[in-house]
């Protein structure tokens, strides 16, 4: 009997080939499900917050107001983004939760990216704090606080 490999050799690579091309694995069915509907109730709700916010919740075009607020936390730079607020809850508790209720208008606001992601200014590294002046949340007044303690309120 002749000596056979049972599963052939994989052929050597060569350099000017392409490399191999790496998939990434598709969603499930069911997550797919779940970001059509959630993708139903964000086309509903950003738009709202975008014409009540403006390019960013920091940016006010009073000069006096402005400068105080410039001052702290710097001036409004980049495209404008939509920022969720961390109402006790962080990004992995907020996984599968209903759309309806982690996107409100309440819970969300529009910030440029220099104050939403910015590596030392940004919402998200927790640069400065959002309070609420009233029961309306974002639909309120807002206070932002700086991590040394300087506050700047929204007018009424």
């Amino acid at each position: 009997m002749a000596s056979r490999l049972l599963f052939a050799k994989p052929r050597k690579r060569v350099k000017d080939r392409t490399p191999l091309r790496r998939t990434r694995l598709r969603p499930s069915r069911k997550a797919q499900q779940r970001r059509r509907k959630e993708s139903l109730v964000v086309k509903a709700i950003r738009p709202i917050v975008a014409e009540r916010d403006g390019h960013c919740r920091l940016h006010w075009s009073n000069g006096a107001m402005r400068a105080g607020m410039v001052a702290a936390f710097g001036a409004c730079r980049g495209e404008s983004q939509w920022a969720h607020r961390r109402d006790g809850m962080s990004r992995a508790q907020t996984r599968r939760m209903d759309a309806r209720k982690r996107h409100t208008t309440a819970g969300s606001l529009m910030l440029c990216a220099f104050h939403h992601l910015d590596d030392g200014a940004g919402y998200d590294r927790s640069a400065f704090a959002i309070e609420d002046l009233t029961d309306k949340g974002c639909d309120g007044r807002l206070r932002f606080v700086t991590r040394d303690g300087q506050a700047w309120e929204e007018p009424a």
